[in-house]
């Protein structure tokens, strides 16, 4: 793992789907600079940050980890020393967050794809041990495999067996809110299920796996409140009521059939500490003091 002086890595100045080189990033972040982010893993110290720089197609005089992108998961491969390996699969539980920066080809520059969560890992001793993150966004369009890439053999079972648990996880939660919420949006109390969309409260990439599949964890939700709830733009009182980002146009809302007296069906004492920490990372709703309970 690479160490550098205690530097601020502010992550809040990249733009998702961003394009950046290391040299970019150095300057930014006060590093002399890009060799001092050459490793593939970084961790500055002094920060609760893990920067993974994966490029998939390696020069042919560097170790060739077999690393990729299916769907919105990466299947990643630790270093050969094994350093990093403890570090990067006990993250969440020691409070540390990883960020993921991936590029096609070597020379180009880094797309940055966000915060990623470790889904399953296997520890080797005798060759990288092998790591699965889920994307915090997706996979960008332009990073979509090519098709003349040929997945490593060591991973097909692999890819198959997490996509299968992520599939069949996902579906299950989704049963689950349609029983809990009646088959109607916990907000408008709409029973089209065919558009109701399972959203997490504490997202997938932020929560533990019990959270994950936890019906208490979710909200059934028509798609323009989905959208909203997902980007942090909306949230919900500890009462139901909805608290709108002040920045949003309220016509436009409207447009929506979104308004302010919109208010959640009912607010089930297990959802209620996952609402306290969705307003909570909804840094603008500190501004609602005296409506985050009415």
């Amino acid at each position: 793992m690479a160490r550098n002086p205690r530097r601020r890595v502010e992550i809040e100045l990249l733009e998702l789907g961003g394009s950046y080189s290391r040299d970019d990033l150095a300057a930014m972040w006060g590093y002399v600079g890009g060799k001092a982010l050459e490793k593939g893993v970084f961790c500055p110290a002094g920060n609760d940050k893990i920067l993974l720089f994966v490029t998939q197609e390696k020069r042919q005089d560097l170790t060739q980890y077999k690393d990729h992108i299916s769907e919105d998961m990466l299947f990643w491969e630790g270093e050969t020393k094994h350093g990093s390996d403890d570090r990067v699969a006990r993250a969440a539980e020691r409070g540390e967050h990883i960020f993921l920066f991936y590029r096609r080809r070597d020379r180009s520059p880094f797309t940055f794809l966000g915060e990623i969560r470790s889904v399953w890992h296997q520890f080797h001793s005798d060759r990288p041990s092998q790591f699965v993150f889920r994307l915090a966004a997706g996979v960008s369009p332009g990073l979509q495999p090519d098709e003349s890439y040929r997945l490593p053999e060591s991973w097909e079972s692999t890819t198959r067996e997490v996509s299968i648990q992520a599939r069949v996880g996902q579906a299950q939660f989704r049963q689950n809110l349609l029983d809990r919420w009646e088959y109607r949006c916990s907000v408008s109390g709409i029973r089209i299920p065919e558009i109701l969309r399972a959203s997490h409260i504490r997202p997938w990439r932020e929560a533990s796996d019990t959270a994950r599949l936890d019906p208490a964890n979710g909200l059934l939700l028509a798609p323009q409140y989905d959208a909203l709830f997902d980007r942090r733009l909306i949230t919900f009182s500890s009462s139901g009521s909805i608290l709108v980002a002040n920045h949003l146009d309220r016509r436009e809302l409207q447009r929506l059939g979104v308004t302010e007296t919109d208010r959640l069906q009912s607010v089930p004492d297990d959802t209620a500490r996952y609402l306290e920490y969705h307003r909570h990372h909804c840094t603008w709703a500190k501004d609602f003091p005296s409506r985050s309970n009415r």
